[in-house]
């Protein structure tokens, strides 16, 4: 599925962290070198089957970028770790 981020039309991938939780992953479209992890693994945060966290931190415009292409939902809620608040979302895009 092909994807907007920060006005780079990207590749997105669902994968598996080691603990079995969602990783999206971006591409570019144009070159096919990785563009983002858009996802980031707090191991501490529960998540269900279906969540993920998006890492905002790192790539600011994610949340709205993967809402507008209806890959996540909004955000269920925001969890902190460290410095950083990083929204929770559900995975509505099919692997």
């Amino acid at each position: 599925m092909e994807v907007v981020i920060n006005n780079t039309l990207c590749e997105i991938a669902l994968k598996r962290y080691s603990n079995n939780r969602i990783a999206i992953v971006a591409t570019d479209s144009l070159d096919g070198l990785p563009y983002c992890k858009a996802t980031v693994n707090l191991v501490d945060a529960s998540v269900n089957e279906n969540e993920t966290f998006l890492d905002t931190n790192n790539v600011p415009t994610i949340l709205e970028d993967l809402i507008k292409a209806n890959v996540v939902s909004e955000p269920i809620e925001f969890v902190q770790s460290g410095f950083c608040i990083y929204p929770k979302v559900k995975v509505l895009m099919v692997k």
